[in-house]
């Protein structure tokens, strides 16, 4: 029971020291391919080139291209008629305000008369002179910045009307209104308000009045009376819509097409020498050679490593194969396992560093599965082969090397068994040497990127899920 124990304990120390072993070469003795520490604003250290196709988003120009389209948004306003009312009754005010101030009325009082509920007042109405009329109006509140000469002009009228039964300032009244009326129409905000008091007492407008009151005041005063009384009452009427404009400006935003940088295969990324910016720098993380991305993958692996290493142990126990009791073969197989993916994860780092993409496909993996089928079993040879193609993956390889691994690890076992002479042995590796180089220009034939049949393949696999 205690063997059996103790038995265990070796296979899983043998898993675990195996494991590392694996996980160790293949992120120390052979890293992923130019791995650097550098941040933007750094000056790289090597040149880059990109080893395949490209489309990086430039995020500082994209954000600054959303930037412009939302200042161009302007603001949403809504006019608020309430106000607009307001202003015509402000204006209505002071027309009427000129009107009273051609009499004064006084209240007369005597200590004899004896105030009571019923007692009517006894009210002294006087008519008042120009001078009066327009001191009494420019003491008023709602004349307060209206010029002495408006005020003449607006009391000349009233008391032309008076004496000859006119309407004169009537219509001057529904001029003043109609035109504040429009202006209000086009509506006013806070920033505008000044600017366009200023340009309409600058700029009078022209006013549709009958001919005989330009005969009584010239036209030149009366559009400037008309001017000064809208400038004096108008007040903004805007209210700003932030919800909406907030909206539109986040559609706006929305509809801004990314910036896209595409680098090509064996596009210059970065010189040698020169400062790296963030283009730059994405596009280096996008391609696995910043030094972030490398602990991530290292992490990655690691489960993956030592998972593959406790599933050989389970397998083993589980079928209680012959080489679960042998340590020397339960360690050369794990040995085999071991110089499989190092020479898979060599042989990409080198392809890689080198830039000769056909390099990784020359490995000559195949002897180790001849070792396997001679000094093992047909099992140990599908653990081999299996194993060694998803060590090397996890170990930053590609479906290249999973295919390659796998396949050659188990080619010898189709021509060499385990009871083999040596003569019969010498032929079968020689079959076995002439097989490897046609499986290997195969595999790296057929996942070229330019190899149409992947293209084709990949279109009506497409079509196919959209249907």
């Amino acid at each position: 029971m205690i063997s059996n124990y103790l038995l265990h304990a070796r296979k899983l120390i043998y898993v675990i020291i195996f494991g590392a072993l694996v996980w160790f070469i293949s992120f120390t003795i052979f890293p992923e391919n130019q791995i650097i520490k550098i941040s933007v604003g750094d000056i790289s250290p090597v040149s880059f080139t990109a080893p395949n196709y490209i489309e990086v988003i430039d995020e500082e120009q994209t954000a600054l291209n959303k930037a412009l389209a939302v200042e161009s948004v302007n603001p949403i306003y809504s006019i608020d008629t309430t106000i607009n009312d307001a202003v015509i009754n402000g204006v209505k005010d002071m027309f009427l305000a000129v009107i009273e101030a051609r009499i004064s009325e006084t209240l007369i009082v005597n200590d004899s008369d004896i105030v009571t509920e019923n007692t009517e007042p006894e009210v002294e109405i006087k008519n008042l002179t120009k001078l009066e009329q327009i001191e009494k109006i420019t003491e008023s509140l709602l004349f307060s910045t209206i010029s002495t000469s408006t005020i003449e002009v607006l009391v000349e009228i009233s008391n032309y009307d008076l004496n000859n039964k006119s309407n004169y300032l009537a219509q001057l009244e529904l001029e003043a209104k109609s035109q504040a009326n429009d202006i209000l129409n086009n509506g006013i905000n806070n920033e505008n308000l000044n600017g366009l008091r200023q340009s309409i007492v600058s700029n009078p407008p022209y006013l549709d009045l009958t001919s005989d009151l330009f005969l009584l005041i010239p036209e030149n005063r009366l559009r400037s009376t008309v001017s000064e009384i809208i400038a004096e009452n108008l007040v903004s009427n805007q209210k700003l819509e932030e919800d909406l404009w907030n909206n539109q400006k986040q559609q706006i935003s929305d509809s801004v097409e990314p910036v896209v940088i595409k680098f090509f295969e064996n596009d210059l990324i970065i010189q040698e020498g020169t400062i790296v910016n963030q283009i730059q720098y994405n596009t280096l993380d996008s391609f696995g050679y910043l030094s972030g991305e490398s602990r991530t993958i290292q992490t990655a692996a690691l489960p993956i490593i030592f998972s593959i290493f406790l599933l050989i142990y389970f397998l083993f126990w589980r079928f209680n194969d012959s080489i679960w009791n042998n340590d020397k073969e339960f360690l050369l197989l794990l040995t085999l396992i071991l110089i499989a993916s190092v020479f898979l994860r060599g042989t990409s780092y080198f392809s890689q560093t080198l830039e000769l993409d056909y390099l990784k496909y020359g490995v000559p993996i195949s002897f180790v599965g001849v070792v396997s089928a001679t000094l093992l079993n047909l099992r140990a040879s599908l653990v081999l082969s299996l194993s060694s193609a998803l060590l090397a993956l996890a170990g930053g390889g590609n479906i290249g090397l999973l295919a390659l691994g796998g396949i050659l690890s188990i080619l010898p076992s189709v021509f060499i068994s385990e009871d083999i002479d040596r003569r019969l042995l010498r032929e079968r590796i020689i079959y076995i040497s002439l097989t490897q180089p046609v499986i290997s220009f195969g595999i790296y034939f057929f996942l070229r990127e330019d190899f149409s049949l992947i293209r084709g393949i990949d279109y009506w696999f497409d079509r196919w899920i959209s249907c």
